[in-house]
């Protein structure tokens, strides 16, 4: 699976549980009026959402096999790791640069 997708699904997975968890509640009774109902559904939605993706992410690094509960258990990885560069510098015998020559080393794709 790609990490664009892996990185949707772990995004995904966290709203509809934010978004089941809001009807489950207006199907256990909580009704507010209609003023604040819509206001407060959303925030309880976002709410919902964020600590239920910070909690599976708290519980996940202590037990990857609870990656499953964002949507998959692979984590996407983003980028590459950084490049080295080395330079090399030349003076002359009155002080002043010369030369400079830097090298470039890219890293290997990481397999999958």
């Amino acid at each position: 699976m790609s990490d664009h997708l892996v990185s949707l699904i772990r995004t995904w997975v966290p709203i509809a549980v934010g978004v089941a968890l809001a009807w489950l509640a207006t199907r256990l009774g909580i009704v507010l009026d209609e003023s604040t109902s819509t206001g407060l559904t959303v925030g309880a939605v976002g709410l919902t959402s964020a600590v239920y993706y910070a909690l599976v992410r708290a519980l996940e690094s202590r037990w990857p096999a609870l990656g499953f509960l964002l949507g998959s258990r692979q984590a996407p990885v983003y980028g590459l790791p950084p490049a080295e560069t080395a330079t090399d510098y030349e003076y002359g015998p009155d002080g002043r640069l010369r030369q400079a020559r830097s090298t470039t080393t890219w890293p290997e794709r990481p397999s999958r």
